[in-house]
């Protein structure tokens, strides 16, 4: 999918061949033909018992030669009493 390109994806950073992006929020980051990644606050919920909280969701939609490419949505969740955590 990545066609020989790293992608990582923390709680609070991201990194593309080793590069920071999605820096701002929200933000955008494309590498036309293999990867359209958003960082915003809209999505779907992943873990009951979170509504309410504010979201930090990231977008992935990775080109896969299907019209609707591999989507993937990760909640990043940065509570000081909880720690940092995702839900994929």
């Amino acid at each position: 999918f990545l066609k020989g390109h790293k992608l990582r994806i923390e709680v609070r950073s991201a990194t593309w061949d080793g590069q920071p992006v999605l820096t701002g929020f929200p933000s955008d980051f494309t590498v036309p033909g293999v990867i359209d990644m958003h960082y915003n606050n809209v999505g779907t919920l992943l873990q009951n018992g979170r509504e309410g909280k504010a979201l930090h969701i990231v977008h992935l939609r990775l080109e896969d030669g299907s019209s609707e490419g591999l989507r993937i949505q990760v909640n990043r969740w940065m509570e000081p009493t909880e720690g940092d955590y995702m839900n994929v």
